[in-house]
């Protein structure tokens, strides 16, 4: 089961509703080759060079599916600026993502790059959804530390669900 997703511009994917974890051992070029052709997104993980993972998926743009990208805030959103002109869809992944400075970032990257489908993430109240959505977010990640290997509810305890 497939479904339309649209930007708030008017830009349609079609895409599976399944989003693979963006973790470094599950968004991998692999699992990006394995799983794109059947719909499914595969945000690659915000701990390596934006750069670097934007170079090792060109070879992979046939595939049915909008290359993704996945950065977060702060130095690492410097160098996604530089593949955001090239991508369809960018995953902006915070611990928590309900704050000022992100609600800003969203901002600026849906007035500079407009075409392009954000998704953010991550919150765990439908308040914050729905600040995040009108501030520009056209897809919304709910859940805060609730994998067993990630670690933002032991450092900062907080975490749903």
């Amino acid at each position: 089961p497939y479904f339309q997703m649209q930007t708030q511009d008017g830009t349609t994917f079609r895409v599976a509703p399944i989003i693979a974890a963006n973790m470094v051992d599950i968004s991998t070029l692999d699992m990006y080759q394995s799983l794109a052709p059947l719909g499914v997104l595969v945000p690659f993980h915000r701990f390596g060079s934006i750069i670097e993972e934007f170079e090792s998926i060109t070879g992979a743009t046939k595939l049915r599916l909008p290359t993704p990208v996945s950065a977060s805030i702060g130095l690492d959103w410097k160098r996604a600026e530089v593949v955001l002109p090239e991508v369809k869809i960018a995953f902006l992944e915070l611990a928590h993502a309900d704050t000022h400075q992100c609600h800003e970032m969203v901002k600026q990257i849906k007035k500079e790059f407009p075409r392009v489908a954000l998704v953010v993430g991550n919150v765990c109240t439908k308040e914050a959804t729905k600040r995040l959505v009108d501030v520009g977010a056209d897809i919304v990640k709910v859940g805060v530390g609730g994998g067993s290997a990630c670690i933002t509810r032991g450092v900062t305890g907080v975490g749903l669900p």
